[in-house]
């Protein structure tokens, strides 16, 4: 019927306005329909999979060829654990504008980081919480790159406090969650937190 297309055209309009979209704790729908529904909203800049156990490489892979991932501030990939550098990479070469990335509990290694860092140099805040195929290295050389970075947390990953907060660029002092507090250096201290 005529009003039931005006009212399918209506949502369908609406869909590709939304700005956020979030399949947190729903793993088995993620995989699914997320690269399908992410293609079709050109506006989204927030993308939010967290706990989407069952989410893949090769439907993570799908979402980076969307429309929207260059316009993205926000994705968050907490405890995606099927996913690792075969589908965070191509996501971070295509999304200049992220702001907010958190790769806890992934299987990501530094590829990914220095991907990251190459390519979303916007980025404030990420989250590596156990992503522990992260070496020191790379994420020290990251850190190197990014100036906004104001915010990172590292709980599980064993990098020294001192050289983290070392390799900061950033004009402003940056938050570390997941270590504990440095005792000394009371210089460092006193221009960087530890949370």
């Amino acid at each position: 019927s005529a009003v039931s297309q005006s009212w399918r055209r209506a949502a369908q309009v609406a869909h590709t306005r939304r700005k956020r979209l979030s399949f947190a704790k729903t793993p088995k729908m993620a995989d699914a329909q997320a690269p399908g529904l992410v293609q079709r909203m050109p506006n989204l800049e927030a993308l939010d999979l967290w706990g989407c156990s069952n989410l893949t490489d090769a439907a993570l892979q799908e979402i980076s060829e969307a429309p929207c991932v260059g316009g993205l501030e926000e994705v968050s990939l907490w405890g995606c654990s099927r996913v690792g550098d075969a589908g965070v990479r191509p996501l971070l070469e295509r999304a200049p504008n992220l702001r907010k990335l958190n790769l806890g509990g992934t299987g990501v290694s530094g590829a990914s980081v220095l991907a990251a860092s190459e390519n979303c140099t916007q980025l404030e805040r990420l989250n590596l919480w156990r992503c522990c195929g992260v070496p020191d290295g790379a994420l020290l050389e990251a850190l190197g790159r990014w100036r906004h970075l104001r915010e990172v947390q590292v709980w599980g990953l064993s990098i020294d406090a001192e050289q983290l907060l070392r390799a900061h660029v950033g004009p402003r002092p940056l938050i570390v969650h997941g270590l504990p507090p440095i005792t000394t250096k009371n210089s460092l201290k006193s221009v960087y937190s530890i949370a």
